[in-house]
């Protein structure tokens, strides 16, 4: 902290510096956390450097940026997402995995020029870990360098939402933060651009025509909500959800199963692994494609300090950052 604010009377009042869209309940979100600020204004930095890189190699826009509008239909927005992203629906029900398909989204984004960011904690900080509670990702809009950061805290089938709900602001121009799932803004009349937001999302993942059917019966509705959610990738409360809109399920028993789905049931990954990767393989996995390939072959031609490069990579090391060129092929 600069010397001024330690000797200040009172704490100086820091404000997020994109829309917060946040909410739970009927109620904003609080006072956000030193690991959510500096998560952000490191993206942030991140993302001016990008913008400098980009200018200076005469990188042309990314014409997704602001295309479509509040005012475009559901249906029609989320497939002009697919299309731009060449993102097929059949590779999302045959993953094998939930984190394969969060994969496969963000590398057609990375394509597109978007830069992809996801982390767990605070840089490389293990003692600052990232709230799932607090927030879910962010999106910061720039014709040149658009980023959004997932928390890879979050629950695995909650990830995958995310990043679709991150990059439908993406597509609107519309910075944010945001929290929580489709039940928990869907209450909220007010936040216009997140509710448009997470019905695109919920149209991209899961299509209503898709799930059109017979109403389901009660004895075997869980079953049906679970199988729904492993062939989507998607949560139980986003099943649950799309089913109510299409008339399979009545409301009452809507809010009887929903009393039950209070945490989505896929693990977190917060859970301790046997032979975890080294550690540049888990910061190359924390950083898109695009931003790390630009900023390891910028620096070492010269064109970036290496002090720079390590900040904005999240380490101190010469070794490691020789250990990440040598393993993009640098």
């Amino acid at each position: 902290m600069p010397l001024h604010v330690l000797v200040c009377p009172t704490p100086p009042e820091e404000t997020l510096p994109i829309a917060d869209f946040r909410v739970r309940g009927s109620r904003h979100v609080g006072k956000p956390s030193g690991n959510l600020l500096d998560t952000l204004y490191q993206h942030q930095r991140r993302q001016h450097w990008y913008q400098d890189y980009a200018v200076s190699i005469g990188a042309p826009d990314v014409v997704v940026v602001g295309s479509l509008t509040l005012e475009t239909p559901i249906a029609q927005a989320a497939e002009a997402m697919r299309r731009d992203l060449n993102y097929d629906l059949r590779k999302q029900k045959q993953a094998k995995t939930w984190e394969g398909v969060l994969r496969d989204i963000g590398n057609h984004a990375d394509d597109l020029g978007i830069l992809v960011m996801k982390n767990s904690m605070v840089g490389s900080n293990t003692h600052r870990r990232l709230d799932r509670e607090e927030f879910s990702g962010f999106a910061l809009c720039d014709k040149k360098a658009p980023l959004i950061f997932i928390n890879n805290a979050d629950y695995k089938a909650a990830r995958n939402f995310t990043i679709v709900h991150e990059l439908a602001h993406i597509w609107l121009g519309e910075a944010g933060l945001s929290h929580g799932t489709l039940l928990q803004h869907e209450r909220q009349s007010s936040q216009r651009i997140e509710a448009w937001c997470n019905k695109v999302t919920a149209e991209f993942l899961v299509p209503e025509q898709d799930i059109k059917g017979e109403p389901i019966p009660r004895d075997v509705l869980e079953q049906a909500i679970e199988d729904l959610s492993w062939e989507y990738k998607v949560s139980t409360w986003v099943i649950l959800l799309r089913i109510l809109h299409v008339g399979r399920i009545t409301s009452a028993v809507y809010h009887e199963i929903l009393e039950k789905e209070r945490k989505p049931k896929v693990p977190s990954d917060e859970q301790k692994q046997q032979g975890a990767p080294p550690f540049h393989v888990t910061l190359l996995s924390r950083l898109g494609r695009r931003f790390r390939r630009a900023l390891i072959g910028d620096t070492l031609g010269g064109h970036t300090l290496y002090r720079d490069a390590y900040a904005m990579l999240g380490t101190s090391k010469h070794g490691t950052f020789l250990k990440l060129s040598e393993k993009l092929g640098a």
